[in-house]
């Protein structure tokens, strides 16, 4: 009984006593039961520029930071106000916690599809060459590509068509490096896009490894790249739209090393949308029919 009497006065035990021994008429503590945190907004839509207003500002939910270099200007876009490109044209989006609270490198570093959508304005004197897009930084890298890269090259004489290539790096495989591609080409030409607004999308599926490109609505070129799956960006840092990592200044990506062919986009931008996933068919020919 002394030995009973001890145990009834070490909480722990006597817990553990009493439920091995069912014993009901002992006060025990009442279970308290932490929610898990609200996990906030969430939108595939991660990145959206209408460009409104003068602005670079983010309008998705997620009101992302951005920050314009003083070359930036604006003029009538598709839909009411675009962003003009030019010599020293970019903006650079940042990849640290919007106000939203959501933090830009949990959105993008991994993802089983993603989908860029755009209007854009190209002269035929403007389609030179080397002309940055867009990229997602590689904070590590030391060459003028990232993780996701956009660039657009000069124009095929033949048919004045304006090839339109995606890079894009992933750490889920051993393939490294995709460079969208069309008959072994590295890029995909694209007719009918000079001086007019044409709407561009471009659109990854990690289920299929297919990498597609549409045109006013239309799929244009579809590509697999076998095995290449889901997407895992490294160091991901933050993102430019009108320059490579090695352009911006300070530099995207400290160390990457400026070609010296690279070019500001020089055309009209408009409607820039980023999502996270894989747009179907539909909802890409809704943007384009919608003017968005």
């Amino acid at each position: 009984m002394k030995q009973f009497n001890k145990i009834k006065w070490i909480p722990g035990i006597l817990f553990s006593f009493c439920f091995l021994f069912a014993c009901q008429d002992f006060d025990r503590p009442e279970m308290v039961i932490i929610p898990d945190p609200e996990p906030g907004p969430y939108s595939p839509l991660k990145m959206y520029f209408p460009f409104e207003d003068n602005s670079v500002a983010d309008s998705s939910i997620y009101n992302f930071l951005t920050d314009a270099s003083s070359a930036v200007s604006f003029t009538p876009g598709i839909t009411g106000d675009a962003m003009q490109g030019g010599d020293g044209a970019y903006y650079v989006i940042s990849s640290e916690k919007g106000e939203s609270g959501i933090n830009m490198i949990d959105s993008i570093a991994n993802m089983q599809g993603f989908t860029i959508s755009f209007w854009v304005y190209l002269t035929k004197i403007q389609a030179t060459g080397g002309i940055a897009l867009f990229s997602v930084s590689d904070t590590l890298g030391k060459d003028w590509v990232g993780n996701l890269d956009i660039l657009i090259d000069g124009i095929r004489a033949s048919d004045n068509a304006v090839p339109f290539t995606t890079h894009i790096k992933s750490s889920k495989t051993d393939i490294g490096d995709i460079w969208a591609a069309s008959n072994n080409n590295p890029n995909v030409y694209l007719t009918n896009v000079l001086d007019k607004w044409t709407n561009i999308v471009i659109r990854y599926s990690g289920k299929s490894s297919t990498l597609s490109y549409f045109r006013d609505g239309e799929n244009v070129m579809t590509t697999e790249y076998a095995n290449f799956g889901n997407i895992a960006f490294k160091n991901v840092g933050k993102m430019s739209v009108g320059a490579f990592q090695c352009m911006t200044i300070p530099k995207l990506a400290k160390d990457a090393v400026v070609q010296g062919w690279e070019k500001n986009f020089p055309g009209k931008l408009d409607q820039f949308r980023f999502y996270n996933r894989y747009l179907t068919s539909s909802e890409i020919a809704e943007l384009y029919n919608s003017k968005q």
